[in-house]
């Protein structure tokens, strides 16, 4: 947010960028906690599967408005601005060099 947040014009979604530390936070301990059930399960169960599906629920709900605007903005990707896609370009470069 302290990065890109203010140079962002966004009229709607604006909770993306607003709430998009606390929901990382929130994503990082589903999966600490999940990873910990793994690590200390000495087998399987099916209680031990219905955790984890649990926890990829919980991340689903979690980042639901950023998935639905990706999906948004994947259907309308060929009416995009060339700023948008350029800078989309260059976040995505970013994030793989990481």
């Amino acid at each position: 947010m302290n990065a890109f947040g203010p140079h962002l014009q966004l009229s709607r979604h604006r909770t993306i960028v607003e709430n998009g530390a606390a929901r990382i936070q929130t994503a990082e301990s589903i999966l600490a906690t999940a990873n910990q059930l793994l690590d200390n399960s000495k087998a399987y169960s099916g209680d031990v599967v219905e955790a984890c599906a649990l926890a990829f629920r919980s991340l689903q709900t979690t980042f639901a408005e950023e998935r639905e605007e990706a999906a948004n903005r994947q259907n309308s990707a060929p009416m995009l601005p060339e700023d948008y896609t350029s800078a989309r370009r260059i976040f995505l470069e970013d994030l793989a060099a990481r």
